[in-house]
């Protein structure tokens, strides 16, 4: 025996025992060998494990982006389709909001001829009402002289 090992004493039980046995039989192996072949295999598990992450992480990272960029791509390309569809929202609102305008425009510019046309109406009447008003006004004085000299014959006529 090499002075590199150490004599254990082991108790298996009898199942765990028989599958070491075939396992051992099947490697072509003494069960001691066996056994110390499983006990680094066992020890030496968390360095392979670390280095299946490592290489996991690795040949994923590559899928990973890949998905990253996509879902980055899908997320850009409907926030451009709600930014056009809010564009078009807007352009239509706008639209219509000019649309508004002019009409509204259109209906002050008709209220206004029509002001304008009763303010000519207006002057118009007034006008004809001045006319009227100074024809009466010349009547009543025209009367008003006859009157008076219609007065002043008999007087004349009794003077005389």
């Amino acid at each position: 025996m090499s002075t590199d090992f150490r004599p254990l004493s082991l108790r298996l039980p009898v199942h765990l025992h028989a599958r070491v046995r075939e396992t051992a039989l099947a490697n072509g192996r003494s069960l001691n060998s066996e056994i110390i072949a499983l006990l680094e295999q066992a020890m030496s598990e968390p360095d392979r494990q670390e280095q299946m992450v490592k290489d996991m992480e690795r040949d994923l990272k590559p899928v990973f982006e890949d998905m990253i960029s996509d879902v980055v791509a899908l997320a850009n390309s409907k926030l451009a389709n709600i930014e056009r569809r809010q564009q078009e929202a807007l352009d239509e609102a706008l639209s219509s909001i000019e649309e508004l305008r002019m009409r509204i425009e259109e209906l002050e510019n008709q209220g206004m001829l029509r002001i304008e046309k009763l303010e000519a109406q207006v002057e118009a009447q007034a006008a004809s009402r001045w006319t009227v008003e100074q024809k009466i006004g010349d009547e009543l004085e025209k009367l008003r002289d006859d009157l008076e000299a219609a007065q002043a014959k008999p007087e004349r006529a009794k003077r005389a």
